[in-house]
């Protein structure tokens, strides 16, 4: 035989090897094949390969090793107990570009099942290797180095710490500097992999000086590289307000918010976390999104119409309402502002038409914390009839225990701020207990509202020595030192006694649940008409009701014709006809002060009604006695819109209706009887 006819059989060996390495590389695409390749010792027939003298035998080995390895973790698990990790560790520190990119293909898909592999890989020296080949001069090289640092540790921060340790991150700052996208890309990722865990491996990243690099490449047109960015910057963000800082000092707004309407739905998503990152931290940092524009920009995406798959994981509405409830619950005046915009009508139409339960959850979140601010937000959300739907949602066994948790507090923290009667109505028949307790508890609410409207002036008490058995009432000492104070000239002390009175009845108020409003002060009012010579404390006590009332009288002409009315009564000018028709303050007054009752009770009121006979002008005060008796009350006139006068005026009406008032015979009756000419 000749030479040739020799070298022709080792070179169609170094052939055959070259086309089974190529061939299982080919065959290791399809995940289906890998189990018969398995079956067959696939791993015993590379393993002389990926040693063999021959470059190109050794490339093609590594590739169709690193495709196994892949798709299938058990071989990856035979493959470090066959021995061939460091026969692969020693070909990337030795061999060319090709080489050291196939080997480092293989240690990435071994990192990538899980710690376990990951931490195998790093005490092999595998982590040394990456970080060897981050520093080379060639880019397919460097980016495989960064997809395996990536691998490592996105799986635990005790591996992540590792990279840290070992000096990647500059590396990776670097990699961020190159012209190469591909490598800007992975490089990226890698960060966000390392800085996704804590708030340390997040400053770590920020010390680097990496955070302008990353906001610097928003500006590329690449969308994939804008969606790592943002990935990243989202990742440092998260976990506190000083790294949040950070991130906004790189001047990244105006920026992040004009990605809120990319077309790509990966960036539209990251750009919404972004901002929700942000809007967490504090309200200041919330203040700086709203004055950007980070609302409009933010409904932009939710007002979108729904695409063919609205539930997609890209579906960028999950972060802008998650971002709006951030925004909505750090004060009072962003979730007006947030309802100024008109999201609540959004989140509805999301509410209705939604079937994911993670984006249902959000949104039901986000309603929570618009309305558990005040009855003014609780009403924007009411108005919508947003609330059997989420009855609805909470008692279907289609949702998660996520999502009924959410809808319960949603519920729970709107309606206890909710004074709208016609959203609560529909809930009295379709509540179940756990939300019809709170239904309830807003109905005890507005009625006692409507009553405070015109009792708001009657703050008067029984004395706390006041004991009534039966039909006596045991009358002790009383001083009424408020008068005294007045008028020294004179002291009223009633010594004990004891009357029969009949038909007395005793009206206390309703027992309430407490917090829920201010509870009405007990009113003492006689049935009948007493005896003769009772005659004059009956009068008394209807012209205390009466005063009681003027006091929040809006208009000097209201109060006069009051008192001018209840003096044209036979109950009081049997003997004074001459003062009937009259019409002015004064001579009213000098009528009350001729009364055998002066000493008992008018005395307490001369000086406010002298004010009022002087000024001939309304006291400034009656809202602000309102504000005092019942808070709540103003916070019911005031969602009305009225100005100052009106509700005044709305007040005086409910009092001279309502609260003027006995069971036989009203004073306003008394008042409102014609004149008769004796």
């Amino acid at each position: 035989m000749t030479s040739r006819s020799i070298l022709q059989v080792f070179e169609d060996f170094q052939k055959a090897r070259l086309t089974f390495s190529q061939t299982i590389a080919d065959l290791a695409l399809r995940p289906q094949n890998v189990q018969i390749m398995k079956n067959a010792n696939v791993l015993d027939l590379l393993k002389p390969l990926i040693n063999d003298i021959i470059p190109s035998v050794r490339q093609c080995a590594s590739i169709a090793l690193g495709r196994l390895v892949h798709n299938d973790s058990e071989i990856a698990t035979e493959l470090i107990e066959t021995g061939l990790l460091p026969i692969l560790l020693q070909n990337a520190s030795s061999g060319n570009k090709y080489q050291k990119t196939a080997v480092l293909f293989v240690l990435r898909s071994i990192c990538k099942h899980n710690e376990r592999m990951a931490e195998i890989i790093v005490k092999s020296g595998g982590l040394q290797t990456f970080i060897f080949c981050l520093e080379d001069f060639e880019l397919s090289v460097k980016e495989s180095a960064a997809w395996g640092v990536g691998y490592i540790a996105r799986h635990s921060k005790q591996m992540a710490q590792e990279c840290v340790n070992q000096g990647v991150l500059p590396l990776l700052m670097l990699c961020l500097q190159e012209p190469e996208l591909s490598v800007k890309q992975i490089a990226t990722s890698a960060i966000t992999d390392i800085a996704k865990h804590t708030e340390d491996l997040a400053m770590c990243v920020v010390d680097a000086g990496i955070a302008p690099y990353l906001v610097k490449n928003l500006h590329n047109s690449d969308e994939k590289l804008k969606k790592q960015s943002l990935a990243a910057l989202s990742a440092i963000a998260r976990h506190s307000i000083e790294l949040a800082e950070v991130v906004v000092e790189s001047e990244i707004f105006p920026t992040v918010l004009q990605h809120l309407s990319h077309p790509c739905p990966g960036v539209r998503q990251n750009a919404a976390a972004v901002v929700r990152d942000i809007a967490k931290q504090s309200q200041e940092l919330t203040q700086l999104v709203v004055n950007s524009g980070g609302i409009a920009a933010l409904l932009e995406i939710i007002l979108q119409p729904a695409t063919k798959e609205p539930e997609s994981r890209n579906d960028a509405r999950l972060p802008c309402v998650t971002a709006l409830g951030f925004i909505a619950g750090h004060s009072a005046q962003l979730a007006m502002t947030v309802i100024g915009c008109r999201t609540v009508q959004s989140l509805t139409g999301i509410l209705n038409g939604s079937t994911d339960d993670a984006l249902l959850s959000a949104v039901a979140w986000t309603i929570s914390q618009i309305g558990r601010h005040s009855p003014e937000h609780a009403k924007a959300i009411a108005s919508t009839n947003i609330f059997q739907r989420l009855v609805e949602l909470y008692e279907s066994p289609k949702s998660s225990v996520d999502l009924k948790s959410k809808c319960h507090n949603a519920l729970k923290l709107c309606l206890q701020n909710c004074l709208l009667v016609s959203a609560l109505e529909p809930l009295l028949f379709n509540a179940p207990p756990e939300i019809l307790k709170y239904v309830l508890g807003q109905y005890s609410k507005v009625s006692m509202r409507k009553s405070a409207v015109s009792s708001v002036s009657t703050k008067t008490y029984a004395p706390n020595n006041l004991e009534i058995t039966g039909n006596k009432i045991n009358l002790t000492e009383i001083k009424q030192e408020k008068r005294n104070k007045i008028f020294p000239r004179k002291n009223l002390v009633i010594e004990s006694a004891e009357q029969e009175e009949p038909n007395i009845i005793i009206k206390r108020p309703c027992q309430i649940q407490e917090n829920i409003c201010p509870k009405k002060p007990p009113l003492y009012v006689y049935k009948n008409c007493l005896k003769t010579n009772t005659t004059e404390y009956k009068n008394t006590e209807i012209l205390s009701k009466v005063l009681r009332q003027i006091k929040e009288t809006s208009k000097v002409e209201d109060f006069e014709k009051i008192l001018r009315n209840l003096c044209q009564s036979d109950n009081f000018l049997n003997s004074q006809k001459e003062y009937k028709r009259k019409n002015k303050t004064d001579e009213v007054l000098e009528y009350f002060q001729r009364q055998n009752i002066y000493d008992q009770f008018f005395g307490q009121h001369y000086e406010y009604l002298s004010e009022i006979r002087d000024n001939k002008s309304y006291p400034e005060s009656i809202l602000d006695k309102v504000e005092e008796y019942s808070p709540h009350m103003m916070t019911v006139l005031r969602e009305t819109s009225q100005n100052n006068e009106e509700m005044q005026t709305e007040i005086i009406q409910a009092v001279v209706k309502d609260e003027l008032s006995i069971e036989s015979e009203s004073a306003t009756d008394i008042a409102a009887q014609p004149n008769e000419e004796t």
